[in-house]
């Protein structure tokens, strides 16, 4: 397996323990980039699913850039199939949409390794990541999709239906195996006695407009002032995305001029996340989390912009422009909703066991063999 970012790692955690504790499976994981060996949580989050080492790690650059972003990519692409040279490898496990996700599934096809792709078959239209998703899917052998109308999407890019499996979300099952904190333990972590209301902040950049990252902030910061000093606010860091630095630097001197109530934290870990959101009034941002977990918790959400557009949403979640007055609004709003239970339309917290059970299904042939391509009848269109 090999995990880009401190995202997938957390919905792949579930899987690697699966497979792990199956003497069917031989599991290796592979880090493109420092979120694990960085981080004593992800490193003792890895060690959790029964794998003790890293196999292969690769450093994430350390300017943001398209130059130093390309140069990257080549490191992944050179080193994996390195890697894949001198280690017998049947397949290679990855999941979501980044661009160092397409890298890893790149070197796998240079290597003649089969990919199994998870979360393919989404859309995210606010984001160029739909760019890279697709283009994983027609690299990838195998598929496990999160929810019906991706399981269709797939079937649409001309992929095998036996190859293709809809399996659920398996963040939702890092839920289930999840310990949560208690609200004194998270008060402890985070430095701050928390207010009767607490807002979980999440925001990444905009990758297809990246020029208005700094005004969107500002909106965002101008709403969440709104809500000081009666509330708390915890801010966790963006994706390593262009302008990620930026944002952080925002939040983080956001969150020095209001330190009894305003914290940022880069790097949460998934079990420190999911007991904030247990306990969270309401979530801000344009996260991914806010569609995929949020209604397992019950958690209302504010999804700000189109960085989102297309996943499925619930009777919970609101979505708004990235404008600080119709923010304030809709989390004002928010704040009034008792978390109720709610569908979750990603699955049933089963998806570990889905995937283990139909990549045991599967022969070795069949996993090499060749990809066919499926044609979807037109007949009777012009």
């Amino acid at each position: 397996m090999a995990s880009s970012s401190r995202a997938d790692f957390g919905l792949l955690a579930p899987i690697i323990k699966e497979l792990k504790h199956d003497d069917f499976f031989e599991v290796a994981v592979c880090e493109i980039g420092s979120h694990i060996s960085k981080h004593s949580g992800g490193i003792q989050q890895l060690q959790a699913t029964g794998v003790e080492n890293l196999e292969l790690s690769i450093d994430t650059p350390l300017e943001d850039s398209p130059k130093s972003k390309a140069s990257f990519v080549a490191t992944i692409v050179i080193d994996l199939t390195t890697y894949f040279s001198s280690n017998s490898t049947d397949a290679i496990l990855i999941l979501g949409d980044r661009y160092e996700t397409l890298a890893i599934a790149y070197a796998a096809s240079l290597s003649d390794i089969a990919v199994i792709h998870l979360a393919g078959g989404d859309l995210t239209l606010g984001s160029i990541d739909d760019n890279y998703r697709h283009a994983i899917t027609k690299l990838a052998k195998i598929h496990f999709v999160t929810n019906a109308d991706s399981y269709k999407r797939v079937l649409q890019l001309g992929e095998e239906k036996e190859f293709v499996k809809l399996s659920g979300s398996p963040g939702l099952d890092s839920i289930n195996q999840t310990d949560f904190l208690s609200k004194d333990n998270l008060e402890a972590l985070l430095g701050l006695k928390f207010q009767d209301q607490l807002i979980l902040v999440t925001f990444h950049p905009d990758s297809i407009h990246p020029t208005q990252i700094v005004e969107q902030v500002t909106e965002v910061i101008l709403a969440l002032e709104q809500f000081l000093p009666n509330c708390t606010i915890v801010i966790t860091g963006a994706n390593y995305d262009t302008g990620y630095a930026t944002i952080n630097e925002m939040f983080t001197k956001f969150a020095a001029r209001y330190p009894n109530s305003v914290c940022f934290i880069e790097n949460l870990g998934s079990r420190n996340y999911f007991s904030l959101m247990k306990i969270a009034t309401v979530m801000v941002g344009n996260s991914s989390s806010g569609y995929y977990e949020a209604p397992s918790f019950g958690l209302p959400v504010v999804d700000l912009g189109d960085r989102q557009m297309g996943r499925i949403a619930n009777e919970l979640l609101c979505n708004v422009p990235v404008e600080s007055i119709e923010i304030a609004l809709k989390v004002r709003s928010a704040m009034n909703r008792k978390h109720v239970s709610v569908a979750n339309p990603y699955g049933d917290g089963k998806s570990a066991e889905t995937v283990k059970d139909f990549l045991k299904s599967l022969t070795i042939e069949k996993l090499k063999s060749s990809k066919g391509f499926t044609d979807i009848s037109t007949k009777g269109q012009s």
